[in-house]
């Protein structure tokens, strides 16, 4: 039983605590009580002592650091207050359990400042981090002992320095970075530490990292690393080439030099694929691979014993290479170093001296190091992202360049061939109609023989300049490609020659399209004879047909192109092959490569007129050597293929009808004029449309059709036609023009129910068409 004056010296240690005490956590009584035995108040003995105990007892909850009581196995007596509020838990579920359980661990922590206590018999003290719960501690622990000196009980004391440790790691890498004087004239130089993997650069044959971003920058972004950390570091393009790789650190370059000597080879590529090349197994397969594989960042130990941290590089969306960095201490475990000797083949103790010199570095410094790397990833990214674009500018202003060049020439070739027709309707109407008056035994006849072959190949050029200027007047049907090229394989293989060979790979269910057939003969003439004309000696021509979906991406990348459903067409032989000045400019009409008078260098300028008229496109790729490949892209066209059908031209006869003949060239007025003529026919001649309409009121007898030119002064022939049908409803019309006119035709398609005859044309053809259109 304790005095009163036991009592009192009891409380003296403690009267401003007891002051500052809420009276909502000790109670009113045994605040009444406080104030009575530090003001010296009497108080009842037995009162006094029960009082005092829960004094005590509230004093110790109201400490804020976690204090607790536990004997000397680690068993929990009790904690107060804050404790159990750290803990998150009640009294009843920490009575007489260990400690170590209540983080979830089966033993005691490796430093433990209560097992430390219990063995010296005396107070300790250690900060440790708890990973369990993401903090650090600071452990104090004091000894109570019996009276033979043994530890009865520990009072743990424990604070929560998170903040402390965290102030002080940012107060250290302050320090570590201004004690060395970071500058960029410290980051290592490319031509002192690259020399281990600077030749590796001359087999980089992916070079997009590289020839992106360059070596300087790569040696720059590189060494800033090593500057932080002393390793290695590489850039691996998408295909595993380097793009750049230094080993900083003597660790580093010792065991890649001793790995090197593992492949008995000087020749890189050898050693590359020897698979004893372990550093750069490490770097490459086990690690950077890795992360281009999955897309996210990998962190490993490499096979030098240090750690690799890689990060994928991405330039938009797609995944372009892989930068890593090294980083952590060397192994200094001798058994851990005996592996490592024996695996490299180097000396132990060379190696641990390696070890022992390498500089530790912070954790901080590597978690700066790997974030830094993150972000350096995406500055590679974002050049090689920069490059692209700007390449792919560059790509598309010469694309469109191109294409308006094309147009423009093609704007020039239809006029010209227009004004080029009508002369050569008027030169072959009036040899056939001097021919229809000489007699065949005269000398004369030959020569007017000779001047009809000339008009005529004169007008196979001007047809072809009309396909370049899409122009051509077409009569498109549905049609399969697979029984098109078919009907056409024996013809082809006769005007090639037997030292090609030529091959066809027919497309599997393939789409229908709508064309012209005698514009698809032309096509796949065209091509294979220039094919033919590339291979020097023997060699191969192989046609292709595959069903093709080009997507808005693609077409983004080509003017002019637009996204749907194709059916493609491939040529490809293996013979000279074009330079990139000839590719520039082989659409363009009268551009050859051929000798003087071998070619009219019309021949692709007619395919990429007909590719574009039918609303395709036309790809090519060459190079010298290796041949070339052409792509023609002809859109699907929904419908069952159509079975060919040969026209029957009906049998020339001579007429009776009255025709009304308008053509403001006079020349060709006079001509055609007299070749109806000559088939029986009544015709009325005028120049302009409005002699036409003055000639059509005053005849009085019915004008069964009317032959116009489509583009005239004052108006057109179509309006022409609709102007005399309020006059003479039975009226048929035939259109001729010297190339296709919008206003009966769209796109160089026929409107339906049209009749039209193409400048030039030959006394039989006229009477074939008129007999046509007045059925």
């Amino acid at each position: 039983m304790q005095s009163k004056e036991e009592i009192e010296e009891t409380a003296r240690p403690v009267p401003e605590a007891a002051r500052s005490v809420k009276s909502d956590i000790i109670g009113d009584q045994d605040m009444a009580f406080a104030r009575g035995v530090i003001e010296g108040e009497p108080q009842p003995l037995e009162q006094g002592i029960h009082d005092s105990a829960r004094l005590l007892e509230a004093l110790f909850d109201a400490i804020p650091d976690v204090i607790g009581v536990q004997d000397k196995h680690h068993r929990i007596i009790r904690y107060n207050a804050a404790g159990y509020r750290f803990l998150r838990l009640s009294p009843q579920e920490t009575h007489g359990r260990y400690c170590y359980e209540l983080i979830g661990r089966v033993k005691h922590c490796d430093s433990c400042a209560t097992a430390e206590c219990v063995r010296t018999k005396s107070p300790s003290q250690i900060e440790k981090f708890l990973p369990e719960l993401g903090i650090w501690l600071e452990c104090r622990a004091y000894p109570v002992l019996d009276d033979r000196g043994e530890v009865l009980y520990v009072v743990e004391h424990l604070r929560d320095i998170t903040e402390r440790r965290r102030a002080e790691a940012a107060l250290r890498q302050i320090e570590w970075m201004l004690s060395k004087g970071r500058s960029p004239a410290s980051a290592p130089s490319v031509k002192s530490a690259t020399a281990a993997y600077g030749d590796l650069v001359q087999l980089n044959a992916c070079r997009v990292i590289r020839d992106a971003v360059g070596e300087e920058l790569l040696a720059d972004i590189v060494g800033d690393f090593l500057d932080l950390l002393d390793t290695s570091g590489a850039v691996y393009e998408q295909n595993g080439d380097y793009a750049l790789g230094i080993f900083s650190s003597g660790w580093c370059r010792f065991l890649d030099e001793a790995s090197r000597r593992l492949c008995h080879t000087d020749d890189n590529r050898t050693a590359l694929a020897c698979g004893r090349w372990h550093c750069h197994e490490s770097c490459w397969n086990d690690v950077s691979k890795h992360s281009i594989d999955t897309g996210e960042p990998v962190d490993r130990e490499c096979a030098g014993g240090l750690h690799l941290y890689a990060v994928p590089i991405r330039a938009g969306t797609k995944i372009v290479g892989s930068i890593n960095v090294g980083y952590g201490d060397p192994p200094r475990d001798p058994t851990r170093l005996g592996e490592l000797a024996s695996k490299f083949a180097v000396d132990v103790e060379e190696l641990r001296r390696h070890a022992d010199a390498y500089e530790s570095r912070p954790p901080f410094i590597v978690e700066l190091a790997k974030r830094r790397l993150v972000v350096s990833a995406g500055l590679i990214g974002e050049i090689v992202a920069r490059k692209w674009a700007q390449v792919e500018q560059e790509q598309l202003q010469a694309q469109l360049v191109q294409a308006q060049k094309m147009e423009s020439v093609g704007r020039l070739a239809g006029g010209v061939a227009h004004d080029f027709n009508n002369m050569l309707s008027a030169i072959l109407g009036h040899v056939e109609l001097a021919m229809d008056q000489v007699e065949a035994s005269r000398p004369i006849h030959a020569d007017l023989l000779g001047i009809q072959s000339a008009a005529r190949r004169s007008v196979e050029l001007t047809r072809q300049l009309l396909a370049f200027a899409r122009k051509q007047t077409i009569q498109p049907t549905v049609m399969n490609l697979n029984a098109a090229v078919s009907g056409m394989l024996k013809m082809l293989r006769r005007l090639i020659g037997e030292h090609v060979e030529v091959v066809f790979v027919p497309g599997a269910d393939l789409w229908a399209v709508e064309l012209d057939s005698s514009q698809f003969d032309q096509v796949l003439t065209n091509l294979c004879v220039n094919a033919r004309d590339a291979i020097d000696d023997v060699g191969s021509i192989t046609i292709e047909t595959t069903n093709r979906v080009l997507d808005q991406d693609y077409c983004t990348r080509h003017v002019g192109y637009a996204a749907g459903e194709y059916v493609e067409l491939t040529v490809r032989d293996d013979g000279r092959g074009m330079d990139r000045e000839t590719l520039a400019r082989l659409f363009e009409p009268f551009f050859t490569t051929k000798a003087l008078g071998k070619g009219t260098g019309l021949g692709l300028a007619t395919v990429y007129g007909i590719a574009r008229q039918n609303s395709g496109f036309i790809d090519v790729n060459s190079e010298p050597g290796r041949g070339t490949t052409f792509k023609v892209y002809f859109p699907r066209r929904v419908g069952e293929p159509a079975v060919s059908q040969s026209v029957e031209v009906p049998a020339p006869a001579r007429g009776t009808e009255t025709i009304l003949l308008v053509e403001d060239e006079a020349s060709i007025l006079s001509m055609t004029q007299r070749m109806l003529e000559a088939h029986g026919y009544a015709v009325l001649s005028a120049r302009t449309p409005g002699e036409a309409i003055r000639l059509a009121a005053e005849h009085s007898e019915e004008i069964q059709l009317l032959v116009t030119d489509v583009v005239m002064p004052e108006m057109n022939g179509r309006d022409l036609a609709n102007r005399l049908r309020a006059t003479h409803p039975r009226l048929k019309c035939l259109f001729t023009s010297g190339y296709t006119a919008n206003v009966i035709a769209h796109h160089g398609v026929l409107d339906v129910g049209v009749h039209f005859i193409q400048k030039p044309f030959s006394s039989a053809e006229l009477n074939a068409k008129v007999r046509k259109a007045l059925l």
